[in-house]
């Protein structure tokens, strides 16, 4: 190698003067005097001009101007950094924000209370950061930017100035794609951009001027954007070349530098740069076009009189000869040509080449395991340092070295074109090695969660010492160490976003196909976790890669890679539709309005007949217009809307037919992903109309593709989603193994805010299994969860589902009526939280909002009906009739909260619920006798208990209804059963207890039809029939099982023998198997736990 390089580095001066821009200096001191008066309005500046004009340098000089100022006089001049939008994560406005509030405050040191002024700002931004790294979408950005514009409003009032750098502002295109523009969809959240533009147009910030530097070619629409938002002509600079007298000044600055320098080496050059005439001058204008970047490398080339073509084509001209026709393009690649093979030193120019292909930085342990080749570097660290001093390159705040954008794309070019094998060597072995950094900070985060979890040990059931008043509640205070610890564990997550944008950045130059495979799983990881702040980086860092194959950028080199694995506009195209149609499902809206914002966007999309997306985007845009409108629209399109889900499946799965292998190439990885998500929304479409049976099918079916594609995020959602659908359903067993899959992996993966989903999943399934106690333990730790990234909407079920694990720990306690009652309260305390977030959160139609209702009613139901049986209890806390009141009140509003949208299965349970209200009325007369007033009362109870049952199996479908229709034959479990079951136990009770009456008051007839015998008889049927439908739901089988024993205990074993003969001839023949199901369970549980049915002992 030695001989190929000169023996001394080169570009190791540098003049930090700025030359030939007067008139543009003149300007800017001019907008700063206009700031410093009493000059209350938000202002732009804006510095336009093409690569390498020196934009940066003149925002560097501005910085270094105001530098005096920043705490001098009435009027302070705050000047901020030099805010870089090449680093993409300042491209949001939080970021970007939080930028600026640091800069103030570290230019005021400490002055004008500014730590109190920014202190409601502080706090929602620590609240803001927790709840981005758990996992958690925040709903508290307008605040966190309103917090900012009034802590700025008080400074400014004080006579604060404040001037914001920015540069490389045409960066800022990027997180407006066109899909989003075309077909107006939500952005992903607030983009610096935007917030640029609303903060000037509204004036936010009085005596604020944002000085922004960026291409003009690069973003045409930008700049003008930029310019109309600057508004005066005299805001916008237009910097172009340098004019002849402009290189001039340029070289004598260059001169005054050497000049100070006592090297020989330096010495030298000095005398040649103080023998430039103005032919010189002229010559090297003609050959730079006065481009800055240019100017300074060919000066440095000459005077160190290399390359020999450099020189020869100098002498040329100053003899008068003409110029080549594309000199300008000759010097350039001149240039480009010493760049990298010698221009910075022997070793330096090996590092400066690799530089141009790591974009995102390099560092000296980072290069020392790039290179591959023989020769070691003697002074690595040093020839960093000297590179790190040179004009042309950047240090990172994380200390890595980046070229000028303008340098590293000449030297890229060079490179790619010379040796793309070692080029694609370089990229493959950067994603290896973010591979292995970000599985470290990974496997950091599962060690920190293995240490902060708590045990997952179940509580007894029978322990006494686990009733209410000693039940867990939420976590002591964090110590400061756990603070520092939580703090290391947001900075962890923070750097595991930017490395995984990263290496998707040198992914898509190793290999576009596996690039683009990076881009969509955090796309999907995003989506199921609701950091959107994330996804606009990793969106921006994407469009980065894509705009440089536009024409406009004039670089095509990746191009053909790109087609030919796949990558190409439309399939860009047809992500980017589903990524907005993802943002519009996931707004934070009404539910009915955000369904049908999302219905309408996909909509639009697919109606566009000039827009040309894949067969698999479509078909995917297609499932979530079904999963909205079946969402949305009542049982009438329930069919229709499953049938278009089955058409949409269909096509999916013969698209992987047709394709072959999942893994062969790109086109079927993402079918393969398409399949996974169009279960997934299928199986929520089923969920949310209450048939939680072929839910958790659909569930399972999107299981296997997220396991091949090792997308486990999205993985942990199905096996948590399905473990619900499965509690619901009755089974208890796989719903437990379910959730427990989901939390391992969510405990692993480390979101707090998910794995509270899967605490409070898992605390519902124990509830649904009778086992409260435990149910109330996990609920605990999830609402501590919640709290602590301040999420209100899953407080609210957190609340929910710990009231109706308290509701169902009092049923088992019936003969200890102290804990019974204090179980009602603390579940009457969950439901008011419950209902008091609702109030702020939802808005009919819901059927959460009913659901929550639903589950409020049945605390007052429970409690008035305590309050009737034990009145001594309760005289001095509770009132009977207020609560039966209240939750007649609240069942029925849950009934009206889903009038009108498909939630039939809640509508049945909560008419159930208030069907048992009436009917547990009549325990309110108590006493030996019970006159004719008071029977007439419990009659009139019992037929308002049956009208509304009667309800309630009305609004059950009718095929569920129905023993005999085809549904039944499918075995298809559904929630229907377990309200029907609920809705036959109460038939029978009311039956039983207008038996009773009749026969207080001697009106029961032996030859009465229907007899009462035989409804119940009927009934019984119908309760063991459903119960045997879902052998796992031990609630459901327990209450079939004690009603069938209060029926026929009374009653002679040839009435119970004719049950068993003829019940299973009610049954179609296909059915009978179930109902000989149920009659065993019926015969084992009367034999062996009353002796009912065993002939001999009667």
């Amino acid at each position: 190698m030695a001989e190929r390089f000169p023996t001394h580095p080169l570009f190791t001066l540098r003049t930090r003067a700025l030359a030939g821009r007067s008139a543009e200096q003149q300007k800017l001191r001019a907008a700063v005097e206009q700031l410093r008066s009493a000059d209350d309005e938000t202002r732009l500046f804006y510095i336009a001009g093409a690569g390498g004009m020196g934009k940066t340098r003149l925002l560097e000089w501005l910085r270094n101007e105001l530098s005096p100022e920043l705490t001098g006089g009435n009027r302070p001049v705050l000047c901020t950094r030099i805010i870089d939008f090449y680093s993409s994560h300042v491209r949001i406005a939080l970021d970007l924000i939080e930028a600026i509030a640091q800069d103030i405050r570290q230019g005021l040191d400490g002055k004008y209370n500014a730590d109190e002024i920014f202190r409601d700002f502080d706090d929602l931004l620590q609240r803001f950061r927790s709840q981005q790294n758990a996992g958690v979408q925040s709903d508290i950005r307008r605040q966190m930017m309103e917090a900012f514009d009034a802590a700025w409003r008080k400074l400014a009032q004080r006579g604060c100035r404040l001037v914001v750098l920015l540069d490389t502002a045409e960066l800022l295109r990027f997180h407006d794609d066109p899909v989003r523009a075309r077909f107006e969809a939500p952005l992903p959240s607030a983009t610096a951009w935007r917030w640029l533009q609303r903060t000037v147009e509204r004036n936010d910030l009085p005596g604020a001027l944002f000085v922004t530097a960026g291409r003009r070619k690069e973003a045409p629409e930008l700049y003008d954007q930029l310019c109309k938002l600057a508004g005066a002509k005299e805001r916008v600079i237009e910097l172009g070349g340098f004019s002849p007298d402009g290189v001039g000044e340029y070289i004598q600055y260059l001169s005054h530098t050497l000049a100070q320098n006592e090297h020989s080496y330096e010495a030298g050059l000095l005398s040649a740069a103080e023998g430039f005439d103005d032919a010189l001058v002229g010559v090297f204008h003609r050959l730079t076009g006065g481009l800055p970047i240019a100017l300074a490398v060919a000066l440095q080339l000459y005077l160190d009189r290399t390359p020999p073509a450099l020189m020869a084509l100098i002498d040329d001209l100053l003899e008068g000869k003409d110029a080549p026709p594309n000199m300008q393009e000759v010097v350039r690649a001149t240039l480009v040509q010493a760049l990298g093979d010698y221009a910075f030193g022997q070793d330096a120019s090996v590092i400066v080449r690799y530089m141009a292909l790591t974009r995102r930085g390099l560092t000296p342990e980072r290069f020392k395991a790039i290179w591959k080749g023989d020769y070691q570097f003697p002074a690595l660290d040093k020839d960093f340092a000297q590179l790190q001093q040179q004009i042309f390159i950047k240090t990172r705040p994380d200390g890595s070295l980046v070229l000028h954008d303008e340098i590293a794309d000449w030297l890229e070019a060079g490179f790619y074109s010379e040796d793309r094998k070692t080029a694609r060597e370089i990229y493959e072995w950067l994603v290896a090695e973010y591979n292995r950094e970000i599985e470290a900070i990974e496997d950091a985060i599962v060690r920190f969660n293995q240490r902060t979890n708590i045990s997952d040990e179940e509580i007894a059931e029978d322990d006494i010492q686990s009733l209410p008043e000693s039940a867990p509640s939420s976590r002591p205070p964090a110590t400061p160490q756990q603070l520092t610890e939580e703090r290391a564990l947001f900075d962890a997550r923070d750097r595991r976003r930017h490395l995984t944008a990263d290496r998707m950045s040198y992914a898509l130059r190793w290999s576009p196909a596996e690039g683009y495979k990076h881009y969509y799983e955090l796309a999907e990881e995003i989506f199921s976790t609701g950091l959107r702040e994330y996804e606009a980086h990793i969106r921006a860092v994407f469009l980065e890669w894509w705009g440089a194959q536009e024409a406009a950028a004039g670089n095509y080199r990746y191009r053909n890679e790109a087609t030919a694995a796949g990558v190409t506009p439309d399939l860009i195209d047809g992500d980017f539709a589903l990524r907005a149609v993802q943002r519009a499902y996931t707004e934070q809206q009404p539910a009915a309005q955000r369904l049908r914002n999302t219905f309408a966007l996909a909509q639009r999309i697919l109606d566009a007949g000039d827009f040309d997306i894949p067969r698999h985007a479509r078909l995917l845009l297609e499932v979530y217009i079904n999963l909205c409108r079946g969402r949305l629209e009542g049982e009438t399109t329930l069919e229709e809307v499953r049938a278009a889900f089955d058409r949409c499946m269909a096509a999916l799965e013969q698209e992987k037919r047709t394709h072959g292998k999942w893994n062969a190439d790109l086109q079927g990885w993402l079918i393969h992903a398409a399949r996974a998500f169009g279960y997934y929304a299928y199986g929520f479409f089923e969920r949310s109309r209450g048939h939680y049976g072929r839910a958790a099918r659909r569930y399972t079916d999107s299981l296997w593709p997220y396991r091949d594609l090792k997308f486990e995020v999205s993985q942990a959602r199905s096996l948590n989603d399905k473990a619900y659908a499965l509690a619901l359903v009755g089974d208890s067993l796989k719903a437990e193994a379910a959730v427990k899959d989901a939390l391992e992996l969510r405990q692993r993966l480390g979101f707090g805010f998910t794995i509270g989903l899967s605490l409070n999943t898992y605390g519902i399934v124990l509830t649904m299994s009778e086992r409260p106690v435990s149910a109330e333990y996990y609920c605990r730790r999830a609402l501590e969860i919640f709290r602590r990234v301040d999420s209100p909407y899953w407080q609210m079920l957190a609340h929910r589902a710990l009231s109706e694990a308290h509701r169902r720990d009092a049923e088992r306690l019936t003969q200890a009526r102290g804990h019974y009652l204090g179980h009602l309260e603390n579940a009457l305390a969950e439901s008011e939280q419950s209902y008091a977030f609702a109030q702020k959160l939802l808005q009919p139609p819901d059927s959460l909002l009913a659901d929550i209702l639903d589950e409020y009613g049945c605390v007052y139901r429970d409690l008035a009906h305590f309050c009737w049986q034990n009145r001594d209890d309760c005289a001095d806390k509770h009132d009977a009739n207020e609560s039966f009141r209240r939750a007649e009140e609240l069942l029925r509003q849950s009934i009206q909260a889903v009038a009108g949208i498909g939630a039939s299965e809640r509508r049945v349970d909560s008419a159930i619920n208030l069907a048992y209200l009436y009917y547990w009325r009549i325990d309110s007369v108590q006493g030996d006798g019970i006159n004719a007033d008071q029977r007439g009362q419990m009659l009139a109870w019992l037929d308002e208990a049956e009208t509304r049952l009667q309800e309630a199996i009305g609004f059950a479908p009718e095929d569920y209804r129905n023993p005999a229709h085809p549904r039944h034959q499918r075995g298809d479990p559904s929630h229907y059963w377990t309200h029907l079951s609920k809705a036959w136990s109460l038939a029978a009770l009311i039956l039983q207890e207008r038996r009773l009456l009749a026969e207080r008051a001697g009106e029961l007839a032996a030859d009465k039809e229907p007899s009462f015998e035989d409804e119940l008889l009927r009934a019984v049927m119908r309760i063991l029939y459903y119960a045997s439908r879902l052998p796992g739901n031990v609630r459901a089988v327990r209450r079939a099982l004690q009603i069938a024993y209060d029926v026929f205990k009374p009653l002679a074993s040839d009435t119970l023998e004719r049950f068993y003969a003829e019940g299973a001839q009610l049954f179609p023949a296909e059915e009978r198997d179930a109902w000989q199901r149920a009659e065993h369970l019926l015969r084992a549980h009367l034999r062996d736990n009353f002796g009912i049915g065993d002939f001999s002992s009667q």
